[in-house]
Order: structure tokens, then C-alpha cells, then sequence
């Protein structure tokens, strides 16, 4: 099974540009395989995607760049967690939208996440990733 599921649609289609504006993002995820699946897709809805493998990689990608709008993470990082990596990255952009993803975690994000942040099981749906996007980047949500 690949590691997250397409919709055909285009980018401008009115899934994408009403709810996701364009926005620099980070990718942090250890399985190369996921990694180079999500920039693949997002750049095709026309979002800059910077990647890490790893918490440690991913502050050293958010101290480099201060305009990056949304923060994808792994919660089962090897070293520092997804958890404690997008504390440290909030507390470097307060801004930042957040959206965890995992195998494994279920309703443990609402006590362990960042507020205001998401959550998406693995495998999951494109259009639930552009839709989690659209929200953390909303300026009700934050």
C-alpha cells in the first residue's frame, strides 16, 4: 500500500484555493519513502515543501527560515518526538500551523498537541491533508 492515497484533482481546484492558501511548509517524516510522496503531491498544489528526517533536522530548517507557514510532523521520530519537536518549533514561530501525523497515535493529540494544531492517521487522504492545512492556516483557528 503506498504511503498516502492521491485524488485526481487540479490545483486549482475548489478544494485547494478555498481552503488552502500557497504556503512554504515542512515535511518532517524519517521514511524517505512518505517524505518524497508528500512534497511530490503538495508542490503539485503549488506549495514550497522543505524537508527533514528528523526533529533535529527540521529546528535547524526553522531557524534558517522564517516564513514557513505550516509544520507537518511525525510523531514517532527517531531522537526528539514530533510532540516535543513542535513545542520547540512554536516556541520559535508562536504563528506556526501544526498537523501531526502517525500510525499509531489516536486521540492522544488533543492532550499532547500543540493548541490548535491537527491530527491525521496514516494512511491518509490528500484532500484531508489540504483540508487540515486549510484550517491551521486559518486565521479563526490559531
Amino acid at each position: 500500500m503506498p504511503p498516502i492515497r492521491s485524488f485526481d484533482a487540479a490545483p486549482t481546484s475548489p478544494l485547494h484555493s478555498a481552503r488552502v492558501p500557497r504556503t512554504a511548509m515542512l515535511v518532517v517524516e524519517d521514511r524517505v519513502e512518505l517524505r518524497d510522496s508528500l512534497r511530490f503531491l503538495l508542490e503539485r498544489f503549488g506549495h514550497e515543501v522543505l524537508l527533514a528526517g528528523s526533529a533535529e533536522e527540521g529546528l535547524a530548517v526553522l531557524r534558517a527560515r522564517s516564513d514557513i507557514g505550516v509544520l507537518l510532523t511525525d510523531i514517532g521520530l527517531p531522537g526528539l518526538d514530533g510532540w516535543h519537536f513542535a513545542r520547540e518549533a512554536r516556541a520559535l514561530y508562536r504563528g506556526l500551523g501544526v498537523i501531526y501525523m502517525s500510525g499509531h497515535a489516536g486521540g492522544e493529540w488533543q492532550v499532547q498537541g500543540v493548541p490548535g494544531s491537527m491530527f491525521l492517521g496514516k494512511p491518509f487522504e490528500i484532500s484531508n491533508l489540504l483540508a487540515a492545512m486549510g484550517t491551521v492556516l486559518s486565521p479563526d483557528h490559531r
